[in-house]
């Protein structure tokens, strides 16, 4: 989410991808995305690292129920053990820097993060006119 300002003649978004993320700003706009987000440290105010962000996502993509993203989920789980492994995605694959597990993350690394780990892989979303989404394709089903 980016924080809105107002202008003389039109409002804008700005995103301050260098700034860190709080945990419960986050978790609430994961929750946004989908209420099924599990909830972890929603009282905490602490901003959130690399680390926590990836078992977030962890227990985000075996709990979901859709096939892609437990291949994902089993993906990170292989790769998370060795440090070499994740740092050269980091940086070759996220295009990333400074790969440090228990640092906080910016926003420019969890949106690259969140985008290649492509959440909606069922389902697209768009924004509507005050932020809150709105499905634009719903899944299939069998």
């Amino acid at each position: 989410k980016g924080t809105p300002k107002p202008g003389n003649f039109e409002n804008r978004t700005y995103f301050y991808p260098d700034s860190l993320v709080r945990i419960r700003e986050w978790e609430e706009a994961m929750r946004e995305y989908d209420p099924s987000f599990p909830s972890g440290k929603s009282a905490d105010t602490g901003y959130l690292t690399i680390k926590e962000s990836f078992k977030a996502l962890l227990v985000y993509f075996k709990a979901s129920g859709d096939s892609l993203l437990n291949v994902k989920a089993n993906n990170i789980i292989a790769e998370l053990g060795d440090n070499s492994i994740i740092n050269r995605r980091w940086e070759s694959f996220y295009y990333l820097n400074n790969y440090k597990p228990n640092r906080n993350i910016t926003r420019r690394e969890l949106a690259v993060l969140l985008y290649y780990l492509r959440l909606a892989s069922n389902r697209d979303w768009t924004l509507d006119w005050h932020g809150k989404f709105l499905p634009t394709r719903q899944s299939r089903k069998k």
